[in-house]
């Protein structure tokens, strides 16, 4: 038993010990050839995640990455886009600024409302607000409720009018006595003939989120056509 264990080490060192077979021909000539420089090799990544090669994989399987890598990569253009466009200091192009008309556009709704008044003895309701206001939003709701609408629509033609940040519509604004003055919604309250009735400028709808359509209602009543006779009379 000893003697062979013995010839086993023997042999197991012989094959440990017994160097590689040196190498000939083009085998040696390719090991000794200097490989040139070149790009570093990448796995392929789609959206980030790298894809290893799978053989025999199903040609939905390949399609369905291929359309997943078409869409990450406009995904990415509209990123770069986007932030060329909104980068600090860039200009809007002349063609998506706010046209000049808009201030004409307001004068040509409110004397068409007017005229509208004239015709049928309804008054005209100014809306003075803007979009980044909240209580402005909460009035633009109350105004679309039923009991609401139904007033407006029986004895009032609305014009709303985007004052922005104070800084939109300003000649408007002072024509009608600078309603905005307490805060906005603001509204004014115009005859058929031009004349202002009332003006929320002490700020009584700047609070507009805190209140509830039933006192809105109450204005707008007050100065329905023929009642409001009543109270100037008054």
């Amino acid at each position: 038993m000893a003697v062979r264990l013995g010839a086993r080490q023997e042999r197991t060192s012989h094959f440990r010990k017994t160097a590689p077979p040196e190498r000939t021909g083009w085998a040696a000539l390719m090991l000794q050839r200097p490989h040139p420089p070149g790009p570093v090799y990448r796995k392929p990544r789609v959206c980030g995640l790298v894809l290893r090669p799978v053989l025999g994989a199903p040609v939905p399987l390949l399609f369905a990455l291929l359309l997943v890598a078409a869409g990450c990569e406009r995904d990415v253009e509209n990123t770069i886009r986007n932030q060329e466009v909104a980068a600090p200091g860039a200009e809007i192009p002349d063609e998506e600024q706010t046209a000049p008309e808009q201030q004409t556009s307001v004068n040509d709704q409110i004397q068409a409302a007017l005229a509208a008044a004239r015709h049928d003895g309804k008054r005209v309701l100014l809306d003075f607000g803007a979009d980044w206001c909240l209580d402005c939003r909460a009035l633009d709701r109350m105004f679309a409720e039923d009991s609401v609408m139904a007033v407006l629509e029986s004895g009032y033609h609305v014009v709303r009018i985007d004052v922005g940040r104070r800084d939109r519509n300003l000649d408007i604004v002072a024509q009608y006595g600078n309603p905005i003055a307490g805060g906005i919604p603001a509204i004014v309250i115009l005859d058929g003939a031009g004349g202002a009735l009332v003006a929320t400028n002490q700020g009584e709808l700047a609070t507009a989120r805190s209140m509830d359509s039933q006192q809105v209602l109450v204005v707008l009543r007050r100065w329905l056509p023929g009642r409001a006779d009543e109270t100037k009379a008054e």
